[in-house]
């Protein structure tokens, strides 16, 4: 019931919006009107007669009850915007094949805290009860399985995988699963168990749409050295088949980025081994 409340003053509170918009715009505009009579013809009441003086009355009194009905519309569609915000439960919006299905609030942000606790269960259960949540997508644009990903829920992300999920698909922006993951590894917030779980899966670590996002490139040299475990990561990418020719938004591929990001930083003098084991992994 009181999620009906909720779509009736929605209703309510938009049809009442746009009355009231109109008559606003009616008075102020039948206002000018007056205005512009009185500036030009009010002085030559001779001329004018009565006729002229009756329309400018008009004119006005006109104004003055469209701007009253003005006031009156506000406080209708005010009362409806309160009753939506403080008399129900607030409302989203979830887009799926079949159009956009309106969900609570508060069942959104239960089912994207479970994804991110990695609370299989409670995943299982919200989807099973309402399955256009397979199709959710946060404010951000993320899908349910780029929530996991970027949560490091690696339970959640295996059930959407085994059920079909595309891992690939994980927001709004351009970004794959395998460049969510990198990343994330690289920040050391959760375990490379993640990673293996996409390659198991097929996905992709491309697209040409975004081939600046390229995985390769991510797994290195970012805080400025080449580290062991960037390197145990740049050589499992390599192994499971990772393109070396994709570039980045300046048109380098992998073994170009290093090269240059090697000289720049001192990688190339510093850690000489690190370099050429790196440059060995990227020329196959």
């Amino acid at each position: 019931m009181a999620f009906m409340g909720v779509l009736i003053a929605a209703g309510l509170f938009y049809v009442v919006f746009l009355i009231w918009l109109g008559v606003l715009v009616l008075g102020v505009v039948l206002l000018v009107l007056g205005i512009l009579f009185e500036v030009f013809y009010g002085r030559n009441k001779r001329r004018l007669g009565v006729d002229g003086v009756g329309k400018k009355k008009w004119q006005k009194v006109a104004g003055i009850v469209c701007l009253v009905i003005s006031v009156i519309n506000l406080g209708l569609a005010g009362g409806s915007f309160y009753f939506i915000t403080h008399m129900g439960p607030e409302t989203k919006t979830v887009s799926t094949e079949n159009g956009v299905v309106s969900v609570l609030q508060e069942e959104r942000f239960a089912f994207e805290g479970a994804v991110e606790r990695d609370d299989l269960d409670e995943v299982k259960r919200v989807l099973g009860e309402n399955p256009a949540y397979w199709d959710y997508k946060a404010v951000d644009g993320s899908t349910v399985i780029g929530i996991a990903i970027a949560n490091g829920s690696v339970e959640v992300t295996r059930f959407l995988l085994e059920n079909g999920v595309d891992a690939d698909v994980v927001g709004s922006s351009t970004d794959t699963a395998f460049w969510r993951c990198v990343r994330k590894i690289k920040e050391g917030i959760y375990n490379p168990e993640m990673l293996e779980l996409l390659l198991d899966y097929g996905a992709s670590a491309y697209r040409e749409e975004v081939s600046y996002l390229n995985p390769i490139i991510a797994a290195m040299c970012e805080d400025g050295d080449l580290t062991d475990e960037e390197l145990d990561l740049l050589e499992r990418l390599v192994d499971a088949g990772m393109s070396l020719t994709n570039t980045n938004g300046i048109g380098e591929n992998a073994e170009a980025y290093l090269e240059r990001i090697g000289k720049e930083k001192g990688i190339a003098d510093d850690q000489p081994d690190q370099y050429e084991r790196g440059l060995e992994l990227l020329r196959g």
